[in-house]
């Protein structure tokens, strides 16, 4: 088949045209799924004061946060120094700092690596699940950066007053399905909880070769007794509500549901934690494509729902750059309809970000 000067003109005449609709189709992909739940009947809407963004530790992101028995926040980043250092100034794969005071006034240290930390860190990996219990710290750690994050994860516990931390023999695989797990969170050293357990979701992997929403997106739920939590034999399956409408659990993979599903994805990070002055669990994280500021946030009356839709769209948008991947609130700063929201991304967002927010009722 031949083409000719005439044809091949116009092909070039229209390449732009085309590479702005392809533009278009994607950003219409990106922002224009609908929300999977009904609207919270509770929450109508939130808002956000940008006046009071705060970034700090320039090059550290993720940023998983816990509150800590004795008024102290820990936080674990990756790829950076911490507070006060760089991208490559003082730069780890894993560190984990902690914040003390209100919002407004705090002080931001590095506790395990970084810049003048108190410890060196002795953990190399990724981690998005930091939870203080008793006294005592647990992370769920990745091995590395990427698609890497996938191939497993592996529980780690620290004293806050002990310089190393401790990894138990086994590990969730890839080859599980469930990936990047995150805690879901409560009071000042777990305090507020739902009973004696520990609740952890996990990322039901669907697309494995890059750091990408997973698409469908589903989250599962397991639960641990909280002085068992570092014996696998002990750890058991959210597996459907029962005929008397309480939640099951089986000690069999098999037998797992999902908590939660998105069909336009759920991203590679998520947050959940429990606020007690409005009796909701929130739920954050991506959908459609990641680092695109595409924010899901869910509220529930229990953990494992259902959910309902809090805001589904755009976050920042006209205020900061449009490239975050992680949301989660700090329970320590909450006050019930006020809250601080903590996140990252790419670019100048990778960093440790803050800005107070705001949950607007419905009216009774």
């Amino acid at each position: 088949m031949s083409i000719n000067r005439m044809s091949i003109s116009r092909i070039w005449l229209a390449w732009p045209v085309l590479v702005w609709l392809a533009g278009c189709a994607e950003r219409e992909e990106t922002v224009a799924a609908a929300p999977p739940y009904p609207a919270s009947d509770l929450i109508e809407h939130i808002e956000f004061d940008w006046s009071s963004h705060r970034r700090l530790a320039a090059g550290s992101d993720n940023w998983a946060l816990t509150w800590g028995g004795d008024g102290v926040q820990y936080a674990a980043w990756g790829d950076g120094g911490g507070f006060g250092g760089g991208n490559r100034y003082g730069r780890v794969s894993l560190g984990v700092g902690e914040i003390r005071g209100d919002f407004a006034n705090a002080a931001y240290n590095n506790t395990w690596g970084g810049i003048d930390p108190t410890y060196r860190m002795d953990v190399k990996g990724k981690s998005y699940a930091l939870l203080m219990v008793d006294g005592r710290l647990l992370m769920w750690v990745s091995p590395g950066s990427n698609d890497n994050n996938y191939r497993s994860a592996t529980l780690h516990s620290a004293s806050p007053a002990a310089a190393g931390w401790e990894a138990v023999d086994w590990s969730f695989s890839k080859e599980d399905g469930l990936v990047l797990p995150a805690f879901l969170q409560f009071g000042p050293n777990y305090a507020g909880a739902l009973d004696e357990n520990i609740y952890i979701y996990f990322i039901g992997l669907q697309q494995g070769n890059k750091l990408q929403v997973q698409v469908p997106g589903q989250l599962f739920l397991l639960r641990v007794n909280k002085d068992k939590v570092l014996l696998r034999e002990h750890y058991r399956f959210f597996s459907g509500i029962g005929a008397d409408g309480r939640a099951q659990w089986s000690e069999r993979i098999e037998d797992r549901q999902a908590v939660f599903s998105d069909p336009a994805g759920v991203g590679w990070t998520v947050s959940v934690s429990y606020n007690p002055q409005i009796d909701r669990y929130l739920l954050a994280t991506e959908h459609s494509r990641s680092f695109r500021s595409n924010m899901g946030l869910f509220a529930a009356q229990t953990p494992w729902g259902p959910w309902r839709t809090v805001h589904y769209g755009r976050f920042g948008a006209g205020e900061i750059q449009e490239t975050v991947f992680y949301y989660n609130f700090s329970n320590s700063w909450n006050r019930g309809q006020e809250f601080v929201l903590v996140f990252s991304g790419v670019d100048e967002n990778d960093s440790w970000n803050a800005v107070r927010g705001r949950f607007v009722l419905r009216q009774p």
